[in-house]
């Protein structure tokens, strides 16, 4: 009781541990045999409708269920999200519908998040991020815009946003489609580290002279692949890809 009054002086407020104020949603019930599935679970970042959506197609049999669907809501949050439905008032949401308005009110300020032209011109490769990774978070990304570009000028620009080392080895090459990039790249990348062409810019190109023909030659390590060389090499492989 002491213990009680000191913290009200001091304005200190310890949330009830009583099960029904810990249970925001006693009285929902879900079905005994239904085997509840591994959720994707929302923090507060994203769109709000798409975890909707995803959530309400993983249950499946127990749609028209709104106790369950409610009871079974809080498994697909985490962070603040999960903060925000442990403080709901289970007077309030009876229903589905009224629950899933809630979170999109809630978190509203993500339904506005489609990224831009400029986002995709930010989203330049990361320096030990290989080219078929790099295509990969490209694509995620530009298919989220509300008006998508088409795969000819996403191509162009993840050439153009690539790491230099490879990007210019792969500008000499009229792409058809994002598979013929992601194996030209692999090739560029296979050449650095083999050592028979140099990540430019990082690393000049190292010219050496054949004694008997005079002929320069070999970047990089001096293996004896010109840029030219490789290039043809490259474009080679493209066409057969």
């Amino acid at each position: 009781m002491v213990q009680n009054q000191l913290q009200r002086q001091q304005g200190v407020d310890h949330p009830s541990t009583k099960f029904r104020d810990l249970c925001p949603f006693l009285n929902a019930r879900v079905p005994p045999n239904f085997e509840v599935p591994k959720f994707k679970r929302y923090g507060s970042s994203g769109c709000p409708t798409t975890h909707l959506k995803a959530f309400y197609g993983d249950l499946n049999a127990i749609t028209e269920n709104d106790e369950a669907v409610i009871r079974l809501f809080q498994k697909s949050l985490k962070g603040n999200a999960l903060d925000w439905y442990a403080s709901l008032d289970s007077h309030q949401i009876r229903t589905w519908e009224k629950l899933s308005q809630a979170f999109i009110d809630r978190f509203s300020y993500n339904l506005n998040m489609a990224p831009r032209r400029a986002d995709l011109a930010a989203l330049r490769q990361k320096s030990d991020e290989s080219l078929s990774v790099y295509v990969g978070r490209w694509r995620a990304m530009a298919a989220r815009m509300r008006n998508p570009i088409d795969d000819e000028e996403q191509i162009s620009l993840i050439i153009y946003l690539a790491n230099p080392s490879i990007s210019r080895y792969l500008i000499s090459y009229p792409y058809v489609n994002f598979s013929q990039l992601i194996r030209a790249g692999e090739q560029v990348e296979a050449g650095i580290r083999a050592g028979t062409i140099f990540p430019w810019p990082h690393q000049a190109p190292i010219i050496k002279r054949n004694k008997v023909e005079g002929k320069s030659f070999g970047y990089g390590n001096g293996n004896g692949t010109t840029l030219a060389q490789r290039t043809t090499e490259i474009n080679n492989i493209i066409a057969y890809t």
